[in-house]
């Protein structure tokens, strides 16, 4: 007796069957194919069976729906498959932000048209970020009552940089390029320089007028702290970008540095932003936020963290010199400000000015150390050497520490002028203290070139051209009385 079929039921449920014939089973050829045709119907009918029972009773498209402040409902299709379903997950549904403002979703289910509408409400002052809830579809199967099945549905309400969300089709943003001067576009450190370009491009069929370009960046609670960044232009954040031609493209151009003493109580997570409209409509008329440039559509990941980089953990910010342009035996006093950027207290401290040329080094040292995010003043003071050339020279900042040292300066420019030249008179002065009568002979020639240079000169030419013009008509009165 041969087993001819078996059937098998894996974990995930897939049917698989075996057939098994024996050689010697006296079976003829005819036979044999007319028992395998019967047994691969019964198969195929088999898994047209568990497949009809395994069938999906419910889906929806799409399964994530995404509200803003200027797009604040929308629907999905349900595609029910011999079934009956509703909205399970009561509603409305409530997302709130850090600051307690709450969002409201609300969702209706339209069984005649087999639509799901969702209906988001919100205050003015919500918090900028992405909040998201999720409701439930129930499916019961028509024809078995105790076959049913659960589809959850992702609804985001996303508070971008615009006010009043992005609204408008004129402007969009073609590029955000952000440039670090330290390793990582993206992570940020004390006196880290940051460079944004940003491209917005005209798309409408006139100019758009006063359009202007604005950085954010939003910590995990919301508030916006680009204003705590150290801009190099009198813009700051806010960049006017004027008039864009229809078809046109303009650059808005950021440049600031991360603050020594930056504050990273609120964390190290951020949300970098971009916006454009136009001042002109109004921001509640022509606005964007979005564009694919950004790795979350509205936002730039960021990371903002102390140095972790030990030759590092000290860094120098507003350094003045009391000159920035001195001669020889000029007195100049450097000041600057030490800062702990590191992740760790430092308990002892040196600071160090050194210049080879201006015969410059000198050292501060600070007993009590320094704590993490806190600074110290030191001041400096030196004498500018004799016989220096004329240019630039640069002073250099280091420092030494618990855990370790400066790996390079901080240069500090400082230029120098005239030394060479006040070396000349100082000799001249020497050698006329040592001969007298050179001095004072030198004395009546330089006090005649004095009385008779420039505006001296040329009194006395008139006057030798007006005594000129006497003589000539003397003499020509005379000529004519003979």
């Amino acid at each position: 007796m041969c087993k001819a079929l078996e059937f098998v039921t894996n974990q995930d449920n897939i049917l698989t069957a075996t057939f098994k014939y024996p050689h010697n089973s006296g079976v003829t050829t005819n036979n044999m194919n007319s028992k395998i045709l019967s047994i691969v119907f019964a198969s195929i009918l088999a898994v047209l069976l568990v497949s009809a029972v395994s069938a999906s009773l419910l889906s929806v498209n799409p399964s994530t729906v995404t509200l803003t402040k200027s797009t604040n409902s929308s629907s999905i299709s349900v595609t029910p498959t011999n079934s009956t379903w509703t909205i399970i997950t009561s509603s409305p549904q409530t997302l709130t932000d850090s600051a307690g403002n709450i969002v409201s979703i609300f969702a209706t289910a339209n069984n005649a048209n087999n639509k799901a509408n969702f209906t988001a409400t919100y205050p003015a002052a919500l918090k900028f970020g992405e909040y998201s809830t999720t409701f439930n579809f129930n499916a019961t199967n028509t024809s078995n009552s105790s076959q049913t099945e659960s589809v959850p549905v992702t609804v985001k309400f996303v508070n971008g940089f615009c006010k009043y969300g992005s609204v408008g089709s004129n402007l969009s943003i073609t590029k955000v390029s952000i440039s670090n001067s330290g390793k990582d576009d993206t992570e940020w450190k004390p006196l880290d320089e940051i460079t944004v370009e940003v491209k917005v491009e005209n798309n409408g069929d006139n100019d758009v007028k006063e359009v202007y370009a604005v950085l954010g960046l939003f910590d995990d609670k919301g508030k916006n702290i680009i204003g705590d960044m150290v801009f190099n232009s009198s813009d700051d954040e806010k960049v006017s970008i004027g008039t864009i031609a229809n078809g046109k493209t303009k650059t808005a151009t950021f440049e600031f540095t991360v603050p020594a003493d930056f504050n990273f109580d609120a964390g190290s997570n951020y949300k970098f932003a971009v916006k454009a409209y136009s001042d002109k409509v109004g921001e509640s008329k022509e606005c964007i936020d979005t564009t694919d440039e950004l790795s979350n559509n509205f936002y730039e990941s960021i990371s903002l963290n102390q140095q972790d980089d030990e030759e590092k953990f000290i860094a120098f910010s507003e350094t003045t010199l009391s000159s920035d342009v001195a001669t020889c035996s000029d007195i100049v006093t450097l000041s600057t400000k030490a800062y702990n950027v590191g992740d760790s207290d430092q308990d002892h401290l040196i600071v160090y000015l050194d210049n080879k040329a201006l015969g410059v080094h000198k050292q501060v040292e600070f007993k009590n150390g320094l704590d993490m995010s806190d600074s110290v003043t030191a001041t400096f003071e030196f004498t500018v050497p004799a016989g220096l050339k004329d240019g630039f020279y640069n002073l250099e900042l280091t420092a030494d520490y618990e855990d370790g040292s400066s790996d390079e300066p901080t240069l500090v420019p400082f230029k120098v002028i005239g030394c060479q030249i006040q070396q000349v008179v100082n000799q001249t002065q020497q050698n006329q203290t040592a001969n007298p009568t050179q001095q004072t002979q030198e004395s009546a020639w330089t006090s005649f070139k004095s009385a008779f240079s420039g505006n001296g000169l040329i009194w006395l030419v008139a006057a030798i051209n007006l005594v000129l013009i006497i003589v000539i008509i003397i003499v020509a009165v005379r000529i004519a009385r003979r």
